[in-house]
């Protein structure tokens, strides 16, 4: 009976092989052929001769489709969860947003050189995702996608973005120096009502917020550089002592500071917003008759 099928796909002659009733025809793709789905025939007599219909389709509805068109990714993108999407810091989660022009299998998503999860979105779009953590290395963070299609065959590597975005990883948290304070009074120690209180301070790298308390008042610095100077009118409501002040600052990836309330140099400003009194004042002579009166060669006398 083998002898009388014939069996072509995508118009090449295929192999046959028989197992009892059944037969399996094959073929070995060489390249040459259409993309699409590949078409089929099978010619078959009985012991008769006698012709069957000629087969070209299956009777499950199934079918092959040769894909000749390699997979590429047509969008790349990476971003963060960062305030700024632009940094990331420990804690972070960095994205790499891709789009293909076709479904994606046997993905292999690496960020910061760590393999890492991602989501189909459908529709041939997809995200890579990642925590960062204190082992990562600072810097642009890298990333690459690996990737066939359905059919199996391989695209080229995705790692550089089309949009040109791309993410700073920064885990070291900035440190405030050189913080000092004084004053405008005499004794740059000590301030009293309308004396200005002056707070310096020079932060270790560029930052993207700083909050200034004096006082329990908010100021805003005036920054020069890498230095700063917040300043703060002392008023008749300010409690007496010792002018407390915080500063928190945070770099670009929001690293923070943390609550700095301490000089580096131990300077300090004392306020005084109470007027001085004298409890006992008396003026008189050395009048020995009436000290109430003076006269030539008599002192006048203030005691307090």
């Amino acid at each position: 009976m083998i002898d009388s099928i014939n069996v072509t796909i995508a118009n090449e002659p295929a192999t046959l092989i028989q197992d009892g009733d059944s037969y399996v025809a094959t073929l070995t793709l060489s390249g040459d052929e259409p993309g699409g789905i590949l078409p089929y025939t099978i010619d078959f007599k009985d012991r008769a001769s006698n012709s069957g219909v000629q087969v070209t389709a299956s009777t499950d509805d199934s079918y092959v489709n040769h894909d000749i068109v390699p997979p590429e990714l047509l969008n790349i993108s990476i971003f963060s969860n960062n305030l700024d999407t632009t940094w990331a810091k420990p804690g972070d989660t960095v994205f790499v947003k891709f789009v293909a022009n076709e479904e994606l299998d046997n993905l292999d998503v690496t960020i910061s050189g760590v393999s890492s999860e991602y989501l189909d979105d459908g529709a041939a779009n997809y995200r890579g995702y990642r925590l960062m953590n204190n082992n990562d290395n600072e810097g642009t963070i890298t990333f690459n996608i690996a990737y066939t299609d359905l059919g199996g065959a391989t695209g080229p590597d995705g790692n550089a973005t089309t949009d040109e975005t791309r993410v700073r990883y920064d885990r070291t948290l900035p440190i405030l120096s050189n913080i000092r304070m004084s004053s405008n009074n005499a004794m740059g120690d000590s301030a009293g009502i309308g004396d200005i209180d002056s707070l310096f301070f020079t932060a270790s790298e560029p930052q993207r917020n700083v909050e200034v308390l004096i006082s329990d008042s908010n100021v805003v610095p005036i920054q020069n550089g890498s230095d700063f100077i917040a300043t703060r009118e002392m008023l008749d409501s300010d409690p007496d002592g010792l002018i407390l002040f915080s500063i928190i600052l945070e770099d670009s990836a929001g690293n923070s500071t943390g609550d700095v309330t301490e000089t580096n140099d131990g300077s300090f400003v004392w306020f005084d917003g109470t007027p001085p009194l004298l409890d006992m004042v008396s003026f008189s002579s050395t009048n020995d008759n009436d000290s109430r009166c003076g006269h030539y060669r008599r002192y006048i006398v203030i005691r307090f």
